[in-house]
């Protein structure tokens, strides 16, 4: 059953991810994102899995064809928030318990940047955005024009002049109050959770004297230096993660410039040693030795 209307239209949150068939008033987005997603769909992290992107205004959806157990719809989301790509993949195809058991996220990290398979809206690219990131997928189209052709997101970069920024954090909550949603199904509640809870007292504990502003500045710096030195893909996945670390530390957030950090790896903490950013280099440092 459809969950029912309200007759006075209620505030919009910022956060959605749907279960049902459809995100009311985005149904349209929703049929384009099936012509690239497929028919088929993907219920484990694989090559098989495809994610469409675009945007409306402020507004991102994200449409999958990942389906959970006992669901019968491929999951999709809309935001308002800043949050970067990586956080809405895992809002697609992990549960909030996913990363509980050891090495569940390094899996994640490993099909999210070499397995899974992008389709983005050239939209994305035409300004406030550069909260996303899609630097370092080696699966990556660009839909182009109307009607669109696809192109590799290596060649779109390189004919808008690499003007982008790359940045990537987590969503901390995801809120359905008053949404409508259309279809069968139901959606994740305002206390869900996308979190790697391993770490977080971890965090807790290695935080205490750190200047997640100071870090912050300190890794822009740094991502500038990585973007040079960088020769292959596992660079490109390290420039990425410390990218994602730099958003998070933005924001405040210790727990994902910790996770990130910590896969951002070595090559990352000795080029911060050898620059001189030392509070970035502590931090990852740090957050390389929590298991």
């Amino acid at each position: 059953m459809p969950i029912q209307r309200s007759e006075i239209t209620p505030p919009k949150p910022r956060d959605l991810v749907c279960f049902g068939y459809a995100i009311e008033n985005w149904e349209a987005e929703g049929e384009v994102a099936k012509h690239y997603v497929g028919s088929t769909n993907a219920r484990t992290w694989s090559s098989k899995v495809r994610i469409y992107v675009t945007r409306r205004h402020d507004w991102v959806y994200a449409h999958g064809n990942f389906v959970f157990e006992g669901h019968i719809y491929p999951t999709k989301l809309l935001t308002s928030g800043k949050y970067p790509l990586s956080t809405l993949v895992e809002n697609l195809v992990a549960m909030p318990d996913s990363f509980s058991v050891p090495g569940r996220y390094s899996e994640f990290q490993g099909a999210f940047f070499n397995e899974f398979r992008y389709f983005v809206d050239e939209a994305m690219f035409s300004g406030g955005m550069d909260h996303l990131a899609f630097d370092g997928l080696r699966h990556c189209s660009v839909l182009v024009g109307s009607p669109p052709e696809t192109t590799s997101f290596d060649i779109f970069r390189k004919r808008t002049s690499d003007r982008f920024v790359f940045n990537i954090g987590r969503i901390d909550h995801m809120s359905t109050n008053n949404f409508n949603v259309s279809g069968q199904g139901n959606v994740v509640g305002p206390n869900a959770r996308i979190d790697n809870q391993t770490n977080t007292q971890q965090w807790a504990q290695a935080s205490g004297n750190l200047d997640l502003n100071a870090l912050a500045k300190e890794l822009g710096t740094l991502r500038a230096a990585l973007r040079v030195e960088g020769k292959d893909l596992e660079n490109d996945q390290a420039l990425a993660s410390v990218a994602a670390a730099e958003a998070a530390a933005t924001v405040n957030d210790g727990t994902a410039a910790l996770k990130h950090l910590k896969a951002a790896g070595k090559w990352a903490f000795d080029v911060a040693t050898k620059i001189g950013t030392t509070v970035a280099a502590k931090a990852i440092e740090g957050a390389l030795h929590i298991p």
